[in-house]
């Protein structure tokens, strides 16, 4: 994860496989210890940061389903998705817990919360809490099937209301595998994915994942110049961007006649808005 102290310089923090996989089994050995059980659907609402690939990948371990909904759906649209999934549990920062006893979110199904960051009034443990329990003990992988569910993932909502979709195990699978076979990407490759979720992939495709700092909600306002430093500091060979953002990219190369010379290939979430341009970088 990229990002800048008070004076601008750039700084960040860095894990290794070997790390994650150590936390991630700590988390999921936890998250058992509190009594979630394997199946059972818990919501996930955390910033982009490395504690959002460890739960996801601790949750997975453990057998959960992990609920993504996007915050930008706003309050009502939030209420009503959550109440149509029924989840029995809630690991989010601590804004996000706020909102959900306030506004009364699957207030009638949530057993589990986990708080990232400080707990306050709303019960249940913090994730540090959740890592220290499960500091201790063999490595965790439960015995998932590819029919197993995976993950719910709601639509965007930007054609009608958010819909839940569930994503099966096997689902996941095959797209690791086409997006490997249809982009050739091999392993060492390193991945600048301005779509966080599209991250998860890098590990199961051997690549090595930039997490910018930057607003992941407004992509079209990403600075270019910050991007480009990126690029040119870590040799990145992959992007994974929305349109907004690659048309604010490739407006910013047209311009100034920058390029990202290690980049091999930009993979868009839908048609980008110059490809001429795209392929000039």
């Amino acid at each position: 994860t990229i990002g800048r102290d008070s004076k601008g310089q750039r700084v960040f923090s860095t894990v290794t496989l070997a790390e994650l996989d150590a936390r991630t089994d700590q988390i999921a050995r936890g998250l058992l210890q509190i009594g979630m059980e394997p199946g059972q659907r818990i919501v996930v609402m955390i910033k982009p940061c490395l504690d959002f690939f460890a739960v996801m990948f601790g949750l997975w371990k453990a057998g959960l389903t992990p609920v993504i909904i996007d915050p930008g759906l706003g309050r009502r649209q939030l209420k009503r998705c959550l109440a149509e999934v029924a989840p029995h549990g809630f690991i989010g920062i601590p804004m996000a817990q706020f909102a959900r006893v306030l506004l009364g979110w699957a207030r009638a199904s949530i057993r589990h919360v986990v708080t990232v960051g400080r707990r306050y009034l709303w019960g249940g443990v913090t994730l540090d809490h959740v890592l220290e329990i499960g500091a201790q003990g063999q490595p965790t992988m439960a015995d998932t099937r590819g029919e197993d569910p995976a993950a719910v993932l709601f639509t965007s909502g930007s054609t009608g209301i958010a819909k839940g979709v569930e994503y099966q195990h096997r689902h996941f699978i095959a797209q690791v595998n086409m997006i490997r076979d249809t982009y050739g990407i091999v392993p060492g490759e390193i991945d600048l994915p301005t779509f966080p979720p599209f991250a998860l992939f890098d590990t199961a495709l051997g690549m090595t994942t930039i997490l910018p700092q930057m607003d992941f909600t407004r992509p079209a306002d990403v600075n270019p110049v910050e991007l480009l430093e990126l690029v040119e500091a870590f040799n990145v060979t992959n992007v994974f961007g929305s349109p907004a953002l690659l048309a604010t990219v490739s407006r910013h190369a047209e311009k100034t006649g920058t390029k990202w010379k290690t980049v091999r290939r930009v993979i868009s979430a839908g048609a980008p808005a110059s490809v001429a341009t795209l392929e000039r970088m």
